[in-house]
C-alpha cells in the first residue's frame, strides 16, 4: 500500500487532505516567487524608459528632423527604442533609434529595404542616412 495514502484518516475529506500540502512554506515561496516576478518587470520597464530618454535626448535634432519631414515619433513601447513611422517618397518608412546590451544604433525600414547603421544624432546625417537607403545623391 502506498504510504502517503495512509497518512490520510479515512474518515478525512477532501478539504482536510489537501490542506496539509498548503502550508507556510509554500505560500513564502509562492509570494517570494511573485515579488521577483514583479521586481524583474518592473526593473525591465525602468531600464527601457531610462534608454528612451537617453535616446531622446541624444538624437533631439534627428528627431526633430524627423517630426519636420512628417514622420510621427513616439516611444517604441516597453523596449529601449524610439520610433518615427510615416510615409516618405511615396514609400513607409520607419527610423528605430535602438538602446540596449548591444549599444546604440538605428534602423531604417524604407519600403522593403532595411539599413542598420550607427545612432543618427542630427538632421544632416538623418538626410544623408535617408539618401543612402533610398539610393539618391
Amino acid at each position: 500500500m502506498n504510504p502517503l495514502l495512509t497518512d490520510i484518516p479515512e474518515g478525512a475529506g477532501i478539504d482536510e487532505a489537501t490542506s496539509t500540502w498548503i502550508d507556510l512554506s509554500v505560500c513564502n515561496s509562492v509570494l517570494a516567487g511573485f515579488l521577483l516576478l514583479v521586481g524583474a518587470v518592473w526593473g525591465m520597464v525602468l531600464i527601457a524608459r531610462l534608454w528612451q530618454h537617453h535616446l531622446r535626448r541624444a538624437a533631439g535634432p534627428a528627431l526633430g528632423r524627423c517630426e519636420a519631414l512628417g514622420l510621427r515619433v513616439a516611444p517604441g513601447g516597453l523596449r529601449g527604442r524610439v520610433v518615427a513611422r510615416g510615409a516618405w517618397a511615396g514609400k513607409d518608412l520607419r527610423v528605430d533609434w535602438r538602446g540596449g546590451v548591444w549599444g546604440e544604433r538605428c534602423v531604417i525600414y524604407w519600403g522593403d529595404r532595411v539599413r542598420r547603421m550607427p545612432l543618427i544624432v542630427d538632421g544632416p546625417g538623418l538626410d544623408a542616412a535617408l539618401a543612402a537607403v533610398s539610393g539618391s545623391p
